[in-house]
């Protein structure tokens, strides 16, 4: 009898043999068990950026094997692409079975970003630029959207973060820091009457006087000292 061809359980063999007219009969018991039936764990596709991926099926106790795999473990280290992987269980009963996945390994993009330079408290929001690729997001202290406000974040130096996902949903991140200092401008005199713009600043400046009458009034700009 063909084990494949069996019932599972238990199954009658009998042997007959017929010699000079006589006749022989035995028989015997076999039992045909059922293989398992073994699952992997779908893992679908990862990031070569991401960590290495731990492998489960049920039941426990079998063996994964394939491209990149070691124990349990299938590494991202390899080339993008698909990946087969395998799970080989056997039963008390000596039955094997076995399952299989694809994973696929993503390229992950690289970001970068360029180096920020310092500001002035005084300044007012200003755009931030410099992160690669292009069309990626900033966060950090005193960031919303694309802009970073001084006034938001106070004197300091602060880490701000840039995000790039490319579209295959793999993400990278790269960082810099900014540092606001609170420069000295030059002190406006009666700031109803009297304004000076751009200040602060270090160069060029202008005096801007009400339409108010003014009589007898003289201005004295010297150098600050730090």
């Amino acid at each position: 009898s063909n084990p494949s061809q069996a019932n599972t359980g238990s199954n009658s063999i009998t042997y007959t043999v017929t010699q000079n007219g006589c006749t022989g009969t035995t028989s015997t018991a076999i039992v045909v068990n059922a293989p398992p039936t073994p699952s992997i764990t779908p893992v679908g596709s990862v990031c070569n950026n991401t960590s290495n991926v731990t492998l489960t099926a049920s039941p426990a106790g079998g063996t994964f094997s394939g491209t990149g795999v070691t124990g349990n473990t299938f590494s991202i280290t390899q080339a993008p692409g698909n990946y087969n992987v395998y799970y080989t269980y056997t039963d008390g009963n000596g039955c094997t079975g076995n399952a299989g996945t694809q994973i696929t390994i993503l390229a992950a993009p690289t970001a970068s970003f360029a180096a920020l330079n310092p500001i002035c408290l005084q300044s007012g929001a200003i755009s931030l630029s410099g992160g690669a690729p292009s069309g990626g997001t900033y966060s950090g202290t005193g960031v919303s959207g694309g802009t970073f406000d001084p006034a938001v974040s106070g004197v300091g130096t602060f880490t701000i973060d840039y995000t790039y996902t490319a579209a295959n949903g793999c993400s990278d991140n790269a960082s810099n820091t900014i540092t606001v200092n609170d420069c000295a401008g030059i002190e406006e005199i009666d700031a109803i009457i009297v304004s000076i713009a751009p200040n602060p600043t270090s160069g060029d400046f202008k005096i801007i006087v009400s339409n108010e009458v003014i009589n007898n009034t003289s201005f004295e700009i010297g150098r600050a000292h730090v």
